[in-house]
Order: C-alpha cells, then structure tokens, then sequence
C-alpha cells in the first residue's frame, strides 16, 4: 500500500513537470521574456538598494523589524497597518539579515511575482497577444518602481492583490480548482498586507457574487460565496484589531483631503506616468477607445438595434469582454465602497494608496489594447510609457543621488558626537528618520509635534515629551530641529523659528512627496553655538 502511494505521488511528481515542460515548449516567447523583464528589472532597482538616504516610513519600518516577532506584534495595532508584511520581512531579515539594504531587496520578490502574473495568468485569461501588454505595463509602471525602494508593505499588497484579481477572473471563466486556490490565497494575503487591499478583496467578491447570480451561475456562485467565507474565518483573529484601528484614526497627512478625481486618476493612469506626459498618456487611451468604437460599431446595426445590447453584437467574443468587464467591475466598485465611506463617515487613506487597486486595471487594459488597439494610437501609447517611465526612473536614481542628507549628519557628526546631539522634533517624521541617522542622540517631542502614533516605542531611542516646547531648555542648551517644509507647519511654529538661527537646507529624497527638509539651530540665549556653514 505504501509503495503504491509512493509510485502514485513519483507519478504526480513526474506528471506535473511534463506539463510544466510542454508548457514552456508552447510559450518558450513569454518565458523568455519574463525571465528577461525579471533580470533586468532586478539590476535597474538593485543599485537603489544601496542608498542610505531614507524617508520616513521606511525608517519606521526598519525600527519596527528590529525588534522580536512577539514585540513586532504588539506594536502593530498602533501602525495602522496589517500584521503579514513586518512578519514577513522579519523572518527575511532572520535568514539574510537585518541592513536596510536587505530589507529593500525583500521588495524585488514582489516585483517578480507581479511580472509573473501579468504574463502567465492573463496569458491563460486573455491571450499571448495581452499577456506581452501586460507584461509591458507592468515592466515600465512608474509607481511600482516608485514603491520598490520603500520598505513597506505598499508594493506586497499591489502583488497580492493584483494576483487575487486576475486568477478570481480566470476562475470565474475557467472553473478551474487551482485558481479557486489561489484567487482565495491571495485575497487572504491582501486582507492580511494593506487595509486599501482588505477594501479591494471585499469588492471582488462582491462583484464575483453579482455576476454569478446576474448569470444564474449557481455553482459559481457557491463556489465564490465558500471563498469568500475562507476569507472572512480567516481574518477573524484580526478584525478586532482593525476596529480599533478604525475608531482612533485621525484626520492626519495620510487621510486627509480625498478628492475623487485625483484618486481616480491614481486608479487609472498612476501605474503610467508619475511626471511625465500626464496630458499625452490619457488622450491617447481616449483615441484608442474611439478607434475601437469606430471599428467594432457599425452604423448600421446602430439604425437596426432594438436594445442597446444589440449595438455590441458586432463584437467578436462574448466570454471575453465579460472578463474586461468583470475585472473593470472589481476595480470600480471597491473605489466607490471608499469613495462612500470617505465622503459620509471619515477618510481612511491617502490617494497614492489607491495605487494598490490600480494594479488589476493592467490585465482589462492590456486585453483592450491587444483586442481593440489601433496600431499607430497603440505605438505612440507604448512610446510615451517608455519615455515616461525612463524619466521617472531617473528622476528617482537623481533624487537619491543627490540628497544631502549625507552632509547633515557628516556636518554633525563633525561639531559634536551622537550622545552630545539634541533634537526637538516638531514632526513625526523627523522622529522617525533623525532615530535612524543618530540613535545615540536624545530626541525629545512637545505639544507642538505633529504626529499619529500613540506610542513611539517602535524606534530605538527614548523618545521623552516635555509638554510646552519652552521646557527643553530643562533639558539642553541647544538644540536641533530637523523638519520637512509645510506651510501650515512652519506658520504653527513661527514663534519657535523666530528665535532660531537657520543653519542651511538640504534636500532629502522622499520619493513619494518628494518634501524638502530643512535643519535648525536653536539655543537657549538665541544665538548659534556653531557655524556649520
């Protein structure tokens, strides 16, 4: 009987790789390039890994993995953040070890598994021909290559929510178990990575559901409801955390201001363009789907239609625009679930996360541009991506290169040594990253510090509130103050920048705001102690 087993399992075992043979036989050209997308997009974003210029949620995230898996756990109810991604990192950082460079090389496995979906599951969804589109999109997308030197959980939940979508579609069209599996997989990963993407997953089965019960599909729809009831166990143990989390957000810098419009465009065209050719990216999607209209919509059958679904019986494959539309729909309707709960309850989120649902638009996109593309409107789109991204990869590789942080804390370092340094911290991310550069120095905050966190145990300083900023003068006799440049900041601390004596600026890369920083001295008398100019 166990040999039998043993024969059966050798058997699988050997099935499986004559499949994922014959496979890479048919699609030798999409394995060659995604293996080719995958190297070169690794030695573009690997060099990056090697700045130690650092924002602040990346300086956060480092601080929080440097402690134990159980202090990680009870610290996170106060990031606002699900648990998956710092456990994740944490047990990276056990085996190769806990640098920031590290930590940013965790990123990469993220950025291979999207290049991985946007060829293989759409090829099986859509086609060979929307595959090397998506393959395309996903290679040169400004934002993921934005979100891959920060460490944080931004571009994991892009990966694992962009897989839940596109193998919910394939489920949807196929049936298949394994892409039941992994459409539940990754929804639970999603849930468990980014609360955006907990709102993403909640959606798609949504719409999944509508569509099965649309179509009368009831074994579909049993199917998807027994998903997502997986889903929902599952994430049980930390729905209670997340209430929580919930009820205690402010309106802070990450959750103010949601403007529709402005989300939408993140939705739509963040994954295009972060600067360049803002304006020439949508006019070309536009002329494309007039083109499409114009080809695939005949006068005549307008004159003739009865009902309006008469117009599209010109269209070729029924199944396939189904799928563009089913995936259309889990993008649209987890971003009106937000836009409601934004507008009538409270903003939860800043705008550039919605970049998180903007993954699952590559798949549908990709199949209209291979279905419906005009060529010449298609080459100068795939021209304009191009250009664009190659801007905005240097423009990134610039900002890096360029920061002067380096000279801040040279500069200092070269007056006084770490334990000898003060900071009275005005803002939360000057906490955050002046804890990184100058863990020895003694950091304290006021009630004029703006911040979120409830508890700043995650950094490895001691973090001391005096109350009324006067106080620190009970503390040293002078200080540092290192903010990033906000009018409302500074106006709400003109008082305490009258008396300072300004040193110089310098330019920190944040790669997503983009701030720039400025260092201060104050002393007690009013006067510098020190020129480091």
């Amino acid at each position: 009987m166990r040999n039998h087993i043993l024969i059966k399992k050798g058997g699988n075992y050997i099935m499986c790789l004559s499949r994922i043979k014959k496979y890479v036989k048919e699609n030798y050209l999409l394995v060659l390039l995604f293996v080719i997308a995958a190297i070169i997009e690794t030695a573009l974003v690997f060099p990056l890994m090697y700045w130690d210029s650092i924002n602040y949620d990346s300086a956060y995230q480092y601080a929080l993995t440097q402690h134990t898996i159980s202090e990680i756990w009870e610290l996170l109810p106060y990031d606002y953040s699900p648990p998956f991604y710092a456990i994740a990192l944490k047990l990276y950082t056990m085996i190769f070890g806990s640098s920031l460079i590290v930590m940013r090389t965790f990123s990469i496995i993220a950025v291979v598994g999207m290049l991985f979906i946007s060829v293989f599951p759409v090829n099986s969804l859509f086609g060979r021909n929307t595959a090397l589109w998506s393959l395309f999109i996903t290679f040169t997308s400004s934002f993921i290559f934005n979100m891959i030197h920060e460490v944080r959980p931004t571009i994991f939940a892009m990966f694992f929510f962009m897989g839940a979508s596109v193998y919910a579609a394939a489920a949807y069209a196929h049936e298949k178990k394994h892409e039941y599996i992994c459409m539940t997989v990754f929804s639970v990963l999603a849930m468990y990575t980014h609360n955006v993407a907990l709102v993403g997953a909640f959606g798609m089965y949504v719409v999944l559901l509508a569509f099965a019960l649309i179509s009368k599909n009831y074994k579909k729809f049993k199917h998807f409801l027994i998903s997502g009831i997986i889903c929902a166990v599952l994430y049980l143990p930390w729905l209670s955390v997340i209430l929580k989390q919930i009820t205690s957000v402010n309106d802070h810098f990450w959750t103010a201001d949601f403007e529709a419009v402005d989300t939408l465009n993140w939705i739509l065209l963040g994954n295009f363009s972060q600067s360049l050719f803002k304006v020439s990216v949508p006019m070309l999607l536009g002329l494309l789907l007039f083109f499409a209209l114009l080809k695939h919509i005949k006068i005549k059958e307008l004159k003739t239609a009865a009902h309006f679904k008469d117009i599209f019986k010109p269209c070729a494959e029924k199944e396939e625009y189904r799928n563009i539309l089913l995936m259309i729909m889990i993008i649209a309707v987890p971003f009106i679930i937000l836009a409601v709960v934004n507008a009538f309850l409270r903003n939860l989120a800043s705008y550039r996360y919605y970049g998180i649902l903007a993954v699952a638009w590559i798949a549908p996109l990709s199949a209209m541009l291979a279905r419906f593309g005009n060529k010449v409107c298609c080459t100068l789109l795939a021209l304009c991506i191009v250009i664009s991204s190659t801007y905005d990869i240097y423009d990134l590789t610039d900002e890096l290169r360029t920061s002067n942080i380096f000279d801040i804390v040279s500069d200092m370092e070269q007056i006084e040594s770490d334990d000898e340094i003060v900071f009275l911290h005005l803002h939360e991310w000057s906490v955050g990253t002046m804890a990184y550069y100058f863990p020895n120095a003694k950091h304290y905050i006021c009630d004029r510090t703006f911040t979120v966190l409830k508890t700043y145990d995650v950094f490895p300083v001691e973090v001391v509130d005096i109350g009324d900023w006067q106080n620190i003068w009970n503390y040293a006799d002078k200080v540092y103050i290192y903010i990033p440049v906000m009018d409302d900041l500074t106006e709400d601390n003109e008082d305490i920048f009258s008396e300072a004596e300004f040193i110089t600026d310098y330019d920190l890369a944040y790669r997503v705001s983009r701030k720039q920083c400025e260092l201060y001295e104050l002393t007690k008398d009013g006067e510098p102690l020190d020129d480091m100019n």
